[in-house]
């Protein structure tokens, strides 16, 4: 794997331990998913590779949010926001020997729309609330 990453540092376009501005115009426009989570790993809030994952994956992480929160689109699109912020968050626990790239990014849609939808629910939003009293 180290020899994986420092090839794509090297492609990239920085030395390993070098930092790169958030310029999407400086990201190679080909990188895959699989590459992308290996950029956030080592930079979670790097913008080309957060567009990478958003571009492949879009569809599947509207689908989520749709499904969870609805169909208003500002709502949408937070929930979409929220999750690319904790795809980079989490790109480290990545591991691809264990699911694929999309596997990985499907559950950790999963999970943070869920974490989202709980919150909501816990705080008494409109999307359910939970009855107070002993459990």
């Amino acid at each position: 794997m180290a020899g994986r990453l420092k090839s794509l540092h090297l492609r990239c376009g920085f030395a390993q331990g070098q930092m790169r501005s958030d310029r999407v115009a400086s990201v190679p426009k080909i990188l895959t998913t699989d590459e992308a989570i290996f950029l956030l790993a080592i930079q979670p809030k790097d913008a080309g590779a957060l567009i990478t994952i958003y571009d492949n994956h879009s569809r599947r992480l509207r689908r989520t949010a749709t499904r969870l929160f609805g169909r208003d689109p500002e709502v949408v699109a937070r929930v979409v926001n929220s999750i690319l912020v904790a795809i980079g968050r989490k790109a480290a626990t990545y591991d691809p020997q264990t699911m694929s790239a999309g596997e990985w990014v499907r559950d950790c849609a999963n999970a943070e729309a869920g974490r989202l939808r709980e919150a909501l629910c816990g705080a008494g939003g409109s999307a359910g609330r939970r009855k107070r009293g002993a459990v």
